[in-house]
């Protein structure tokens, strides 16, 4: 009689409980794996992820009057009209329609009253910015490119009395006196590759340590996007995402402590511009959406982390008439370079915002409902 022979798969099959052990073990291990690999993409990402997930809340007055606003009294150039007719039926193609808005003596052609949309600013006189100002006597910091100069410019004109100004291109560090030191410091950019967070950084403790009344920082986002359209490349997500990182790190932290010590510290948006004549309606669109994005990222990120940081939006609403009527002569600044010309309205309209939000806390004039109590 045979002996029936062993089955070399004579095994016991695992439960319904032991597969159902295996199966969790098996994904957690996955997963765990996943994390690990994912890790230091995600300790950068998070940083902007947590600063995007709500939209910003101006409900402060003061932070508000910086933000929203809109002209009144507001006249431009018939001319304008009749040329963008014809500038966009030739498909926003052969250069910008808005480059005589000033005449051969220096007067502008458009006019009006930018008025924030929640309170009454006050208008600063000489006597008043003098007494101001010198009211501490601390120096003032304007950290920025072309754009953030002429901030430096005006406030030095406006402080000596002067309704003319000249802005030429100059990419070193200034330095003038209107009874306080005012101090300019070129910079374009908050990425780390460029040796700007550096730069930053150590203009910051300058400030500091000189004990600044006011630090200014303006836009950081001109000289990347052009760089970026003239090499071909269109993430301009991935340039900023990077850039406000560094700067949501390294240099926001720093700004947002002085900030809290009474000082006040004032972060510019990036202002439009025309760039249709660098390749048409593509060009402008990637200006515009790289605008809005690097605007809407660093508005949220001051928002929700740096609340002692002023953001200021409203020299980005500047750029622009009540129905969109262009006001940068050259296409990227409210003044044009070489020449003395009348501060524009534009320009006067940024400073009178920067002034309610600075001095109105100190001076408290009787005539303003803006930044009344800081």
């Amino acid at each position: 009689m045979k002996r029936k022979s062993k089955s070399k798969n004579n095994f016991k099959k695992p439960s319904f409980t032991q597969k159902q052990q295996w199966k969790k073990l098996a994904i957690s291990s996955l997963a765990a794996l996943l994390v690990l690999y994912c890790f230091d993409f995600f300790k950068t990402s998070i940083i902007v992820r947590e600063v995007r997930k709500d939209v910003p809340d101006f409900q402060d007055p003061c932070k508000h009057m910086m933000v929203h606003g809109h002209w009144e009294q507001f006249f431009y150039p018939q001319s304008y009209y009749e040329r963008l007719k014809k500038f966009e039926e030739n498909g926003l193609e052969g250069g910008a329609p808005h480059d005589q808005l000033i005449d051969d003596n220096g007067n502008w052609l458009y006019g009006g009253i930018f008025k924030p949309d929640v309170c009454t600013l006050h208008q600063y006189t000489t006597d008043d910015i003098k007494s101001c100002l010198g009211m501490q006597a601390r120096p003032i910091y304007v950290i920025g490119d072309s754009r953030a100069r002429l901030i430096y410019r005006v406030i030095g004109a406006k402080g000596l009395g002067q309704e003319s100004l000249e802005d030429t291109k100059v990419h070193n560090d200034l330095s003038s006196d209107i009874g306080v030191p005012i101090k300019y410091f070129w910079s374009q950019s908050f990425d780390g590759d460029h040796d700007q967070v550096s730069h930053h950084v150590s203009m910051i403790h300058e400030a500091m340590g000189k004990h600044a009344q006011m630090i200014i920082v303006g836009e950081q986002h001109l000289h990347p996007v052009e760089a970026a359209w003239d090499r071909n490349d269109r993430d301009y997500q991935k340039i900023f995402y990077k850039a406000l990182s560094h700067a949501y790190k390294e240099i926001f932290p720093l700004l947002n402590s002085f900030a809290s010590e009474g000082n006040t510290v004032i972060v510019m948006a990036a202002e439009n511009a025309t760039r249709s004549y660098k390749g048409g309606e593509e060009a402008q669109q990637f200006w515009t959406d790289s605008t809005n994005y690097y605007n809407e990222m660093l508005g949220t990120m001051l928002a929700k982390k740096f609340k002692n940081i002023k953001f200021m939006y409203n020299n980005m609403r500047t750029t622009r008439g009540p129905n969109y009527e262009p006001l940068l002569p050259d296409n990227t600044h409210k003044l044009e370079k070489g020449g003395s010309q009348i501060i524009p309205p534009a320009l006067s309209a940024d400073l009178d915002t920067i002034l309610n939000a600075h001095c109105n806390p100190r001076i408290n004039p009787s005539d303003s409902t803006c930044c009344r109590n800081g």
